[in-house]
């Protein structure tokens, strides 16, 4: 599949990705772990995509992720499994992760939409979430995290300012270890 897709330009590739994130959410026996594993191998340090070009074809989904997660509750995990990969193998930044979902929104919305709901939070906090559960290393997520500048406080809903335990039950939740 990485070579076919290696054949293709950089438009058609990014909007694979968005076009296969979608319609495998409509399927009742998709493989997940064959596409996390295909999301990783795009941009591999082999791979015909950078981890920006993959984080655009990302971005339809991002931008309607509250429609995403209200008709397919367990679509944010997917997303987050297939961004955790390419996280761990350092071909995207977590930073650049949190830029895209504080950017996102659907048309007609105003850029931000995603991090005023809370969608940002919980979308970052679940790719936090994933790579460590797929990392050996306890150390490494939260040295990415801390590398990033990004933070979860960061990404707090508007209506979750005022609210500091917001983070801190999120990160008992997910079991986010040395991540705060």
């Amino acid at each position: 599949a990485v070579k076919a897709i290696a054949t293709w330009g950089e438009a058609r590739m990014v909007g694979f990705v968005e076009y296969f994130l979608t319609t495998s959410f409509e399927r009742r026996d998709m493989d997940w772990n064959a596409a996390y594993g295909l999301a990783r191998a795009l941009v591999a340090s082999d791979g015909p995509m950078s981890g920006a070009q993959l984080l655009e074809g990302f971005a339809p989904l991002f931008n309607n992720i509250e429609d995403v997660m209200c008709d397919l509750p367990k679509a944010g995990d997917h997303i987050a499994a297939c961004i955790a990969g390419p996280v761990l193998d350092g071909t995207i930044v977590l930073s650049d992760v949190a830029e895209a979902l504080r950017k996102a929104a659907p048309d007609g919305e105003e850029p931000g939409y995603c991090l005023a709901e809370g969608f940002a939070l919980t979308l970052f906090a679940a790719v936090l979430a994933r790579a460590q559960h797929m990392c050996d290393d306890a150390d490494k997520v939260p040295a990415l995290y801390a590398a990033s500048g990004a933070t979860l406080n960061d990404l707090r809903a508007d209506c979750d300012k005022e609210d500091a335990d917001v983070v801190p039950k999120l990160i008992a939740k997910l079991g986010l270890v040395g991540v705060a």
